[in-house]
């Protein structure tokens, strides 16, 4: 793994894994409502203010851009912090939600982490250095058709108003792909891909937390991650579209614009 990032790769890593330890002890004593689909636990709110002060202890010169408490929103060095992506999944005691932290330099995604504590996964990046499951190197699937590819998605929180719009493309893409998986949690979606778990994610309506660190994970690990009209994406407001292999990308990218 490359050098450059180390020190940063490893604060992050050491935080996230604390914090999930932390959480995954606990249960939430109070679940309060951020939109009418949207819940923010107690404990989402104790885990963003630990991981915003180690952060703060060990790169004071680095600010903080967060879920629950906002911050550094248009910088472009800072901390990207998801303190518990699936909160909805963490509610519900199903074991699928995960700690994000990135590490975006003057614009670029430089250091990458998503901690999953149910099963002990830590899926880390650094930009030049290549993409890791704990202690073992990743890579994106093999090459495959669309046929064969198994994808995931999410629904944004506004998805009552754009149901017409969103099955559209859950239509077209369970008719001919492998099957899709819709877990509820963004950010190991991504990870998800980028360990080959998965060949393709596509999804609209997310925010920095959910996508940083994912998509320098897919990107170390040899996928494509892209805006919907094939630009860099953007991550403050990204319409997410990647894939295992730059053929397989073009051929979902053929779906989503025929949608239009």
């Amino acid at each position: 793994m490359s050098t450059q990032y180390a020190a940063y790769h490893q604060i992050a890593c050491s935080i996230a894994k604390t914090v999930g330890a932390q959480i995954i002890k606990h249960r939430p004593t109070q679940v309060d409502k951020k939109g009418s689909k949207d819940l923010v636990s107690n404990l989402d709110t104790q885990a963003e203010k630990m991981i915003r002060d180690y952060l703060t202890l060990h790169t004071p010169d680095i600010p903080i851009y967060a879920e629950e408490s906002g911050g550094a929103k248009t910088a472009q060095t800072r901390w990207i912090i998801d303190p518990i992506d699936g909160t909805t999944n963490f509610v519900q005691s199903i074991p699928h939600f995960a700690v994000s932290i990135a590490l975006q330099l003057d614009g670029d995604i430089v250091v990458g982490v998503t901690y999953d504590p149910s099963k002990n996964e830590l899926f880390s990046a650094q930009k030049g250095g290549g993409a890791w499951l704990n202690d073992s190197p990743i890579h994106c699937a093999p090459p495959c058709t669309l046929a064969d590819a198994v994808l995931a998605t999410g629904f944004p929180y506004d998805r009552a108003t754009r149901a017409d719009e969103l099955l559209t493309l859950v239509k077209q893409f369970l008719i001919e792909s492998r099957g899709i998986r819709r877990m509820g949690a963004a950010t190991l979606d991504m990870a998800y891909l980028a360990c080959g778990r998965v060949q393709g994610f596509w999804e609209v309506g997310l925010k920095p937390w959910d996508v940083a660190a994912g998509l320098l994970l897919i990107e170390e690990a040899g996928g494509v991650c892209r805006e919907w009209n094939g630009s860099p994406l953007d991550i403050d407001q990204p319409m997410v579209l990647a894939a295992n292999t730059p053929e397989l990308w073009a051929v979902m990218q053929s779906i989503v614009q025929a949608k239009d």
